[in-house]
């Protein structure tokens, strides 16, 4: 369930984020590939993301799973924060001031029971870069993003994510241009 009194865009909002990542801190939102993602990015296009990595107030965060997320990703990777703007126990009430300010809302999680990341990203007009795979079996031949919408990454990946992020970034200017955003899956 979005709640369209608060899902919507809010006006007067400058995109000035690259990308906003909403979660908890469950192995199956995988939060390590998202990182890896930015780390592949920043290391082969030579520009490193403005990203706001949204974390619900939800038990999970402060979990012994939810801590090995975190320690996991510091061993690999260095403190999470020299990657995302890391918000704890965002409100519900402002989230769609993070969404309508970021130009992609990134999904890296296969399978979700109600898509609500992707509703309320399309509800504050932000488009969504979700795996090709996310929730396949659920939807059958269904298409999980409408046209328009967002971007597709072809394989589930880091590199591929990273690829695609840097289509979407890209691109975004002509999207934005025509007030469109294009779904279609990176190459």
């Amino acid at each position: 369930f979005t709640d369209e009194y608060y899902m919507a865009p809010t006006f007067n909002t400058p995109k000035n984020t690259d990308l906003l990542f909403v979660s908890r801190l469950a192995e199956v939102k995988n939060i390590p590939l998202f990182i890896e993602a930015l780390k592949i990015y920043e290391e082969k296009y030579k520009r490193k993301l403005k990203v706001n990595m949204l974390l619900g107030a939800s038990a999970d965060n402060t979990s012994e799973q939810g801590k090995k997320i975190l320690n996991d990703i510091k061993e690999k990777f260095g403190d999470i924060k020299n990657y995302v703007n890391l918000i704890e126990n965002a409100d519900y009430k402002e989230m769609s001031k993070y969404y309508s300010g970021a130009k992609f809302t990134v999904l890296t999680s296969l399978i979700e029971g109600k898509n609500r990341t992707i509703q309320e990203s399309m509800s504050c007009n932000t488009p969504v870069i979700v795996f090709r795979d996310h929730n396949k079996w659920a939807r059958g031949p269904h298409e999980i993003i409408y046209e328009k919408a967002g971007l597709y990454v072809p394989e589930f990946s880091s590199k591929s994510l990273a690829a695609t992020i840097y289509k979407g970034l890209n691109d975004y200017g002509m999207f934005k241009q025509e007030g469109n955003i294009l779904n279609t899956t990176a190459e």
